[in-house]
């Protein structure tokens, strides 16, 4: 029954963000379509500079044109799902709430934090543009690369996305929780970690050398976003790794982000924040 009246207020908060998004779609519909059309100009102009060299030279690492195409629209529909899902409210770059001592709105209210981290974020309207325009992009490559669609393929490429998604996210918390000991220099930290994937994300690493190939799987883990995930989509293997491998790395992100959160929360209530900022909120 806890279970149910959980799963029921997380979607009545969904629908409430949602029909908040809409709102301000239509309250300044002018200034969000130049938002939405300046996240696709800014995420066509991010991939096209490697395919337009995978075009010219036939490929990229061992990749053809249109594999490399495919790997990207993967990478821009992780994206997508990333803004859908934890852009509004600095859900995803949860280290800008911490610096700012803004985490005190949120025990005030009476819902839990994870309750709040999951649906606050959520902008179907203003924020779903790379999502369709990475959508599009994967759709396209899957035509050129002429690729047999099944059910179980359909549902293996949902559960990659998935994890994909849950690694950003993981990663995202795990360096925000330098904001709990360091708020005015780790405000921001959780913004330049992501900005660092999303940039290594799009390129291909099959010719690299073993060493860069597994440290871009693990320590720094652009790899495991976008193409790993899309080789074995392709039924390509990498580095004898199984298809499970970015499974096991999203639950070892996932817990160690975990535990960080809950120890800098601890450290938080004892020593709070000396900075406080109304930005996105009510005093």
């Amino acid at each position: 029954m806890e279970v149910k009246r959980t799963g029921k207020r997380f979607f009545q908060l969904l629908w409430l963000y949602a029909k908040m998004d809409l709102s301000w779609l239509l309250r300044d519909t002018f200034f969000a379509l130049l938002a939405m059309a300046a996240d696709v100009v800014g995420t066509v102009s991010a991939i096209s500079g490697i395919f337009l060299l995978s075009w010219r030279f036939g490929g990229i690492g061992g990749l053809n044109q249109n594999q490399v195409l495919f790997m990207l629209g993967y990478a821009t529909v992780v994206s997508g799902l990333f803004q859908l899902f934890f852009t509004g409210n600095n859900t995803g770059h949860f280290s800008r709430r911490i610096g700012r001592g803004q985490v005190e709105h949120m025990w005030i209210q009476p819902l839990s934090l994870p309750m709040q981290l999951l649906t606050e974020g959520f902008l179907p309207f203003t924020a779903s543009s790379n999502l369709f325009s990475g959508g599009l992009i994967f759709l396209i490559a899957i035509n050129q690369l002429s690729l047999t669609i099944t059910f179980l393929w359909v549902l293996r490429l949902l559960v990659s996305l998935l994890i994909s998604l849950m690694t950003i996210v993981a990663i995202s918390y795990l360096t925000s929780a330098l904001a709990f000991y360091s708020p005015v220099q780790a405000e921001e930290i959780s913004t330049y970690v992501l900005d660092s994937l999303r940039h290594l994300r799009n390129f291909p690493l099959n010719e690299m050398p073993k060493a860069i190939q597994f440290t871009l799987l693990s320590f720094i883990p652009a790899g495991l976003i976008a193409w790993f995930p899309a080789m074995d989509l392709l039924g390509q293997t990498t580095l004898g790794f199984t298809a499970g491998f970015p499974a096991i790395c999203c639950v070892i992100f996932s817990l160690l982000a975990v535990y960080f959160t809950r120890k800098g929360l601890n450290y938080y209530v004892q020593r709070g924040s000396n900075r406080y900022l109304p930005h996105g909120h009510r005093r």
